[in-house]
C-alpha cells in the first residue's frame, strides 16, 4: 500500500495528468493524477502551468474550463506528504509558487470556470475560488479543513472567498474548517449555479463563459474587480471602467 501511495504522489511530477482538449471556442483543462484523490502536488502545479503557457502561446481559447476526474475529485489540495518534508523557506515557495499559477487562471486573458464534481479541498477549494464563476454538480463539498490543523496552502482561496460576499455563514463555515455542500455554496454566493450531473454542470458552465467572453477586456477586468472586492478607489475605479465599457459597446 505504501509502495502505491509513493507511485501516486509520483505521478504528477512523471506523467502528464494536465491535458488540454478544446471543446469549440473552450479549452477544457482535465486534471487526473490517477488515483481516486487528485493531489495537488509540485509536480502538478508545474503541469497546470505548463499547460496555461501552451495555450498563451499557441492557443486561441474564448474561454478556459478546470475540471477533475470524474471520479469524484475536483482537487484534493497540496500532498501533505510534500509539506511535511519541506523547511520554512521551501513551504514559502511552495505558497508562492502556488499563488502565481492561480493568479494566472484568476488574472488571464480567458474567462475561466470551474466545474466541481465531488470534493474541492484545501487547495482545491482554491483552485475553483480562483476561477470566474464555479458551478457545481449535486454531489459536490468545498472545505478548507487545514485550518482546523493551524495550516492552509495559502495559495489564495481563503482571501479570494471573503471578498466574494459579506461577513457571514461562508466566512465562519470557513475559519471552521467546515465542510459546506454545494447547496449551501450555492445559497451563500460561493457558486454561481447547481447542476443535476457532470453533463449538466459543463453546459450550464459553457453557456455562461461564451456570455462572459462575449464582453470587452475592460468590461470583463471592471467585472473582476468588483466580484473580488477591490479596495474602495479600486472599486469605484473598476465600476467606471465598466461603465465606460458598456456605452462604448452601446455607440459601435
Amino acid at each position: 500500500m505504501a509502495s502505491q501511495e509513493r507511485g501516486r504522489r509520483a505521478r504528477g511530477a512523471c506523467q502528464r495528468v494536465v491535458e488540454v482538449s478544446r471543446r469549440g471556442e473552450l479549452a477544457l483543462v482535465r486534471i487526473d493524477t490517477g488515483g481516486k484523490v487528485n493531489l495537488l502536488s509540485v509536480g502538478v502545479l508545474e503541469q497546470l502551468a505548463a499547460r496555461l503557457d501552451e495555450m498563451s502561446r499557441f492557443g486561441s481559447a474564448a474561454a478556459v474550463i478546470v475540471c477533475g476526474n470524474g471520479r469524484g475529485s475536483f482537487a484534493a489540495g497540496a500532498d501533505l506528504a510534500e509539506i511535511a518534508a519541506l523547511d520554512a523557506m521551501a513551504a514559502s515557495e511552495l505558497s508562492r509558487s502556488g499563488q502565481a499559477v492561480l493568479s494566472r487562471l484568476a488574472d488571464g486573458p480567458w474567462p475561466t470556470g470551474a466545474l466541481v464534481d465531488g470534493h474541492a479541498i484545501g487547495g482545491g477549494f482554491d483552485l475553483a475560488m480562483a476561477c470566474d464563476v464555479v458551478v457545481a454538480t449535486r454531489r459536490s463539498w468545498f472545505a478548507h479543513p487545514g485550518v482546523r490543523h493551524g495550516f492552509f496552502t495559502g495559495w489564495g482561496g481563503t482571501a479570494r472567498l471573503p471578498r466574494l460576499m459579506r461577513p457571514g455563514p461562508a466566512w465562519q463555515a470557513l475559519l471552521r474548517g467546515d465542510s459546506i455542500e454545494a447547496r449551501r455554496a450555492l445559497s451563500m454566493g460561493m457558486i454561481a449555479a447547481l447542476a443535476s450531473d457532470r453533463q449538466a454542470a459543463l453546459t450550464t458552465l459553457r453557456d455562461m463563459l461564451r456570455s462572459f467572453a462575449s464582453w470587452s477586456r475592460a468590461a470583463r477586468e471592471a467585472w473582476r474587480s468588483a466580484r473580488r472586492g477591490a479596495p474602495q478607489r479600486g472599486l469605484a475605479s473598476a465600476w467606471h471602467r465598466l461603465g465606460l465599457a458598456e456605452a462604448s459597446a452601446d455607440n459601435s
